[in-house]
């Protein structure tokens, strides 16, 4: 008898894929959120800065930049906030260290001087009295030192500014430079008592420099 030819497999159709987002879709809309984000961010930073609220504008465009690395504009405008942000920071700094220092609470006025020299590393007078500050407590004379180096090499017409270096400079043990340094203070400014008496306690050879007083 003829063989019946056997029945072909039905074909069985595949269930429907999920419908998934595309991966690049999926980008795009990530990345589109994230700009979005940013704008609302810089034009909160921007209504700050408007109304002087420095440190919020600038912690505010931070963001932005974070959200949104690629707007220019967004990087052009931090530059200015940020300057902004850091005299207001820098204001803060030296009424914290004033107030301290009405307390005579010196350490935390050194503390708040020096933080402040972050934001303000070529304010000669401020250099000077943190210099000074750093002296007269027994503080780190390496640091004292730096900043009236600093102070000297930013105003070098200012006797004060050599009387404090050459102070540091004698209480480090560094008699050679600290004489240097006052007699420059004096050189500058002959009424500069303080400056001679650091001097006169030298001895005889800066008392003949000083004319013999």
């Amino acid at each position: 008898s003829d063989a019946k030819p056997e029945a072909e497999p039905s074909r069985v159709s595949a269930p429907p894929r999920s419908r998934r987002p595309h991966v690049f879709s999926l980008h795009s809309r990530i990345v589109r959120d994230r700009r979005a984000r940013a704008k609302r961010l810089f034009e909160a930073a921007m209504a700050s800065f408007a109304e002087s609220r420095w440190l919020e504008a600038a912690g505010g465009v931070r963001l932005a930049i974070a959200f949104d690395p690629w707007n220019e504009i967004y990087k052009e405008r931090f530059g200015e906030v940020q300057r902004k942000a850091h005299e207001e920071r820098a204001k803060q700094l030296l009424r914290e260290g004033e107030s301290a220092l009405e307390l005579r609470d010196f350490a935390t006025a050194l503390r708040a001087f020096g933080d402040a020299l972050e934001y303000r590393p070529h304010d000669a007078d401020l250099l000077h009295r943190s210099a000074r500050l750093a002296w007269a407590t027994g503080g780190d004379l390496h640091q004292a030192k730096e900043w009236a180096m600093a102070a000297v090499e930013l105003d070098g017409t200012n006797a004060s500014h050599h009387r404090v270096l050459g102070q540091i400079y004698k209480a480090a043990g560094l008699e050679a430079n600290a004489r240097r340094e006052l007699e420059a203070a004096v050189a500058i400014d002959p009424k500069d008592e303080e400056a001679r008496a650091e001097l006169r306690a030298f001895g005889s050879r800066a008392l003949r420099w000083l004319g013999g007083k």
